[in-house]
C-alpha cells in the first residue's frame, strides 16, 4: 500500500520563523491526499511544501460528520497508485484517525514506528 499519514495542529498565535514548525520529510514524488471537511483547500498549509512539484495534491471530498467519510477515504487511498501521503487536521484528522484504527492490522499496513 505504501502511504504516510500526517496531521498538524497549528497554533492560533504568531511564532517567530526560528520557532516555526518544520515539515517532516515526505516521500517524493507522492500523491498527497488532503482531507478537509469544509470549503477550501489544504494546498497552502505548511507553506505549500506538501504540494510542491514533483508531488501532486488531490482533495478528498469528505464532508463534516459524513457517515460515508471512512468509505470515501478508503476508496480514494485504494484508487491512488504509487506513494501517497494523507494530510489533514481538525475534523478531517478525526476521520483519518478512524481510518487508521480500522486498518491498523491490515497485512500491508505500515509499521506504527
Amino acid at each position: 500500500m505504501g502511504f504516510v499519514v500526517g496531521a498538524a495542529v497549528l497554533p492560533l498565535f504568531t511564532v517567530s520563523p526560528a520557532r516555526a514548525a518544520t515539515v517532516p520529510p515526505v516521500p517524493s514524488p507522492a500523491t498527497v491526499l488532503t482531507v478537509f471537511p469544509w470549503e477550501g483547500s489544504l494546498e497552502d498549509e505548511l507553506q505549500g511544501s506538501l504540494c510542491k512539484s514533483p508531488n501532486t495534491c488531490v482533495r478528498v471530498d469528505q464532508f463534516l460528520w459524513d457517515p460515508k467519510g471512512l468509505a470515501t477515504i478508503d476508496a480514494t487511498i485504494d484508487a491512488t497508485v504509487g506513494p501517497k501521503v494523507v494530510f489533514s487536521y481538525s475534523e478531517g484528522a478525526r476521520s483519518v484517525t478512524g481510518w487508521l484504527e480500522k486498518h491498523a492490522a491490515d497485512p500491508d499496513a505500515p509499521s506504527p514506528d
